[in-house]
């Protein structure tokens, strides 16, 4: 058996190979099951979003990128909606601080769409005018979400 092995779980064939991996496995290996990582499409459509953000809006008097925005957000998303605030420390060599939070690489398929809500409703709320891209990924992203 190899050190590793990873199934999708969206077919018949690909559940019986699962189980039998499970059933030749031995002892003290591991399983984990999960629910799917947001897609590449979730992907783009928050960040043609952002995009929208960096280009219109200011933070404390700056422009920001749109990795920034996306750290900005995902910050405040989790803190909204899962009650689950970022940790500030210290650098390692004590001159700044870092902040450890949430990364959308590990959004699940149904938070990466909340992600996509949340954004929308932000960017409304604060005046961000959608270009026609962002907007038609908001409404794929609400097909995606009928579909889920």
């Amino acid at each position: 058996m190899t050190d590793k092995q990873y199934f999708v779980l969206s077919h018949a064939e690909a559940r019986r190979r699962a189980i039998t991996a499970i059933a030749d496995a031995p002892d003290g290996w591991h399983v984990t099951i999960e629910p799917p990582r947001r897609s590449g499409d979730q992907n783009d459509k928050f960040h043609a979003m952002l995009g929208d953000f960096s280009r219109q809006l200011t933070f404390v008097d700056r422009q920001f990128d749109i990795e920034s925005w996306k750290r900005l957000t995902v910050d405040q998303f989790e803190l909204e909606t899962e009650s689950k605030p970022s940790l500030v420390v210290p650098s390692l060599d004590f001159q700044r601080v870092v902040t450890l939070g949430s990364q959308t690489r590990k959004f699940s398929v149904r938070k990466a769409l909340n992600y996509i809500d949340w954004l929308y409703a932000y960017g409304i709320d604060h005046g961000v005018r959608f270009r026609r891209r962002a907007l038609d990924v908001l409404e794929e992203a609400l097909n995606m979400r009928k579909a889920a």
